[in-house]
């Protein structure tokens, strides 16, 4: 058995002269949550819906729970569900009749108020019109995960939600891998995914920058120093430094007294210096240069 519940190898989706997926190379293990991070329009969705199996690809191959797509993918696809941008909800039933529903579709039997109580939710006669987002957001997750699926493929579960939302989400999908569900999410709240996933794949312009794990990122810590000339500073030190915001980040474990004494001998002034830990939008932001919007 593969150690991956996705891998793709070369994954490409060309839309006219525009690739919205270019060559993506990605390895989600199983068990794990993998957050996906990129700016809005960067391939997040569009790997997920190839995924899924609602957008077909152009080129590249990928395998989910260890079968290739040129196989038996419709067997694997049937341990696998998807939640992508607004989750499609009849708002006059109960979330248990969604969910009762949702079983006939599948043609299964399962226990919906099993299921409810998995999400957070309590059997109840009030209709999903009446839900609150967060709700909504967690009945979406349960039917989901009617079927009992491996392999859940979330494109933002917490768009629009208000903190306590967001943390139920949180929650239900940390519940979900304690079980042995694989999630890969995608989210444009960076710091609610940190405390979430274990690794994290970043995407931009529909090529897969990096994927390294949460103790990767957050093993990391650098020195950012205040100085009197940040472009003289900049020239001055090359590739050991980039700029951060108030002046210049050090790019390695140069000690403080040999960053004062070059900057000193041209008249620079280092007027303080502070440690940063790498969070996971530093990090992203670093992977993009540093020069963009963080909105994903």
């Amino acid at each position: 058995m593969s150690d991956y519940a996705i891998e793709t190898v070369g994954l490409r989706k060309q839309y006219g002269f525009k690739a919205a997926a270019d060559h993506v190379s990605m390895h989600v293990r199983r068990g794990s949550i993998y957050g996906f991070v990129g700016l809005n329009g960067a391939g997040k969705t569009t790997v997920i819906r190839i995924l899924a199996g609602t957008v077909r690809k152009t080129s590249g191959q990928f395998t989910l729970l260890g079968v290739s797509d040129s196989g038996d993918i419709l067997s694997a696809r049937k341990k696998v569900r998807a939640m992508v941008e607004t989750p499609a909800l009849y708002l006059n039933l109960t979330g248990e009749e969604n969910l009762k529903i949702q079983f006939d579709i599948l043609g299964q039997k399962g226990d919906a108020k099993a299921l409810l109580k998995t999400a957070g939710l309590e059997p109840s006669r009030v209709a999903v019109k009446s839900y609150s987002l967060g709700m909504r957001q967690r009945l979406a997750i349960a039917m989901a995960l009617a079927g009992d699926p491996e392999l859940l493929l979330l494109d933002e579960p917490t768009n629009g939600l208000d903190p306590e939302g967001i943390a139920e989400v949180r929650a239900v999908l940390a519940s979900l891998r304690d079980r042995g569900v694989t999630v890969l999410v995608s989210s444009h709240i960076l710091n609610e995914l940190a405390r979430l996933a274990d690794t994290f794949g970043f995407i931009d312009n529909g090529k897969l920058l990096k994927e390294v794990t949460a103790d990767e990122i957050g093993a990391g810590a650098f020195t950012v120093a205040r100085v009197s000339d940040t472009a003289g500073a900049l020239t001055l030190l090359g590739d050991a430094a980039e700029a951060y915001e108030e002046g210049v980040a050090l790019k390695t474990d140069m000690p403080i007294s040999r960053l004062v004494h070059i900057l000193d001998e041209k008249a620079i002034t280092v007027e303080s210096v502070r440690t940063v830990k790498r969070d996971l939008e530093t990090y992203f932001l670093s992977l993009l240069g540093g020069d963009r919007s963080a909105t994903v």
